[in-house]
């Protein structure tokens, strides 16, 4: 049966266009009408045109009477990707994509003088068959003004009604109030998971389709790609009805320590892939992470799915941190699929993106020249402050709109984390789980975030544009030493230097000896483009009891020893060191 879905339209992104028609008499005299119209044409012509993307159709015709062309797409599911209907009255939209040709009788909701988006994959010109002698068409059409840059295209074309018995038919000129969402910048990709109250994934829970269709139907104007994170319980459907709204798809699997989950996860991932649903296979999220697998039980996924459906990227996604450390993980994919999130680094807001800019210009370096795409970072509108991380709505409209501007300007692809809030994520990673939508829970855009949509940047402040402080002798101090036993991080500023050509080198004195941090594979802080920088000392053991921690700004390249700070000498331009006590 045909399956009509509805999705909640916010009316800050409605576009309502208001315009008349201009009729035209022809030598014959019968009417005609040629007008530039946007989105489509007029239902009940001899002939129709439908350029690839979304075409608005309305028509008038007998009651309980649907048009032809809808039983014709109906049947070329190659061409038809989805019908969009708007229902005012709501303020809501009914979707639906096609599955089966019977479906065309539950068309009888679209009523006289009702309208439609044909969304198609292709140019469709299409002549219908002359009317039955007991149906009076009259057609109308539906000019609009030009829509913002980056809405569907407009096209010229001609309608002409079909020749009718009496009475003659009849062409009006209405106004049609049409409301459109107008979105200026379409994201590269967002992560998609459909879940909502009452569902958890570690629980079992079932994802209908219907509730896939609708949850994916509200993102899919705003987005090219979407990301799965597991392909079983109803998500395996994702890429088929990605493809059919438009979108690619980016599909993974579920890894975990569970092998026999895993085998099933994997070749469930390899059919999508092999049927063409998957344009790019993610092998796991955060494996190495998590410590689920081994690097080589890992590697070897990689390559199977890659052996079993060639021709389709495929790769793991992790934080870059985990990528640095393995990079024969980096080796094994297609492409470099790497998180950043400078939230759970603590991070101040207004050097998040610097932060994220200088990791990323590490992954690249270790990339060998690969792709390296952004596979999550985003920021929470609310939960537990991290550090100088704050998540608080405005934040979270902040870094979106840094991180595109970033994203832009830097010409980095990449999947932003994530398209709504899901409730169950909280009950993991504490409340601000609850909180990582660019959408809430219930399918609205969240405050500030239009402004990524209506095209909206800022400008570089991720990137340092001289030397800081200027010319002169390098320094390096400390802002904040945190007290014996405290878990907060140790911070930081250097003069005179330019920020990206250096790092900071961070040691603790603990247990009788020194430990390179915040690890002993990430050795190295970043700089901000003011100067600060920031390094969590508390990532193993009692590192909370230090008694002594010292400091060097070095160059980048080098490799500073792991237990031994005496050893860096000369290949430090600058170094500070703090003793403190219980």
């Amino acid at each position: 049966m045909l399956r009509w879905f509805a999705i909640a339209i916010s009316l800050s992104v409605l576009l309502i266009a208001d315009a008349s028609a201009s009729l035209s008499e022809t030598a014959s005299g019968s009417e005609k009408h040629s007008q530039q119209v946007s989105l489509g044409l007029v239902e009940e012509t001899e002939e129709i045109a439908l350029w690839p993307g979304c075409n608005l159709v309305t028509w008038t015709g007998a009651d309980n009477s649907s048009p032809q062309i809808l039983h014709s797409l109906l049947d070329s599911p190659e061409v038809l990707t989805s019908i969009w209907k708007f229902q005012p009255e709501t303020i809501r939209w009914l979707g639906f994509s096609p599955s089966a040709p019977a479906a065309v009788n539950d068309l009888a909701s679209i009523n006289q003088l009702d309208a439609v988006y044909l969304c198609v994959r292709e140019f469709v010109y299409w002549n219908r068959p002359l009317l039955p002698p007991d149906i009076t068409p009259a057609a109308t059409l539906v000019p609009t003004s030009t829509p913002k840059p980056g809405s569907t295209s407009v096209r010229t074309a001609t309608s002409t009604p079909v020749p009718t018995q009496t009475p003659a038919p009849t062409w009006t000129s209405t106004a049609t109030r049409t409301p459109t969402p107008t979105v200026v910048y379409r994201l590269y990709g967002l992560n998609f998971s459909p879940y909502m109250d009452g569902q958890d994934p570690n629980h079992g829970d079932q994802i209908s389709e219907s509730q896939l269709r609708s949850r994916m139907a509200i993102i899919a104007p705003y987005t090219r790609w979407i990301r799965t994170f597991g392909c079983g319980a109803g998500l395996e459907k994702a890429g088929q009805i990605a493809h059919e709204m438009g979108l690619k798809a980016a599909i993974g699997a579920w890894l975990s320590s569970d092998l026999t989950a895993n085998e099933r996860e994997i070749n469930c991932l390899i059919s999508l892939a092999k049927a063409g649903q998957a344009d790019i296979a993610i092998v796991g999220s955060e494996v190495l992470l998590r410590g689920d697998l081994s690097e080589s039980q890992l590697i070897g996924y990689i390559n199977q799915v890659r052996q079993a459906a060639p021709g389709v990227s495929v790769a793991t996604a992790d934080t870059y941190g985990e990528l640095l450390s393995h990079p024969a993980v980096i080796a094994a994919g297609d492409v470099v699929l790497a998180n950043y999130y400078p939230y759970r680094e603590g991070i101040d807001i207004n050097h998040a993106v610097a932060s994220l800019h200088s990791q990323h210009q590490q992954v690249k370096a270790a990339a060998g020249g690969k792709q390296v795409l952004v596979s999550e970072t985003g920021w929470p509108s609310g939960g537990n402050t991290i550090s100088d991380a704050i998540p608080s709505p405005e934040n979270a409209a902040f870094f979106f709109l840094n991180f595109v501007s970033w994203a832009r300007a830097e010409g980095v692809d990449y999947f932003y984390f994530e398209a709504f809030d899901e409730t169950w994520k909280a009950a993991y990673e504490g409340p601000q789980g609850a909180h990582w939508g660019v959408w809430d829970k219930n399918g609205n855009l969240k405050p500030g975030m239009s402004r990524v949509f209506d095209g909206e940047t800022i400008p570089d402040n991720w990137s340092a544009s001289s030397i800081l402080c200027g010319p002169g002798t390098p320094t390096i101090e400390f802002t904040y030493v945190p007290p014996y036993g405290s878990f907060d991080n140790l911070k930081g500023q250097v003069c005179h230097v330019w920020p990206a050509d250096y790092k900071v080198a961070v040691y603790i004195y603990v247990v009788g000896r020194w430990w390179t941090k915040p690890y002993w594979a990430w050795p190295l802080t970043d700089i901000n483009p003011d100067g600060s920088w920031v390094c969590d000392i508390t990532t193993g053991g009692v590192d909370e009891e230090a008694t002594k921690i010292a400091a060097f700004l070095v160059p980048n390249g080098y490799a500073p020893p792991e237990d031994e700070p005496d050893l860096i000498g000369d290949n430090a331009v600058a170094e500070v060191i703090a003793t403190r006590a219980p």
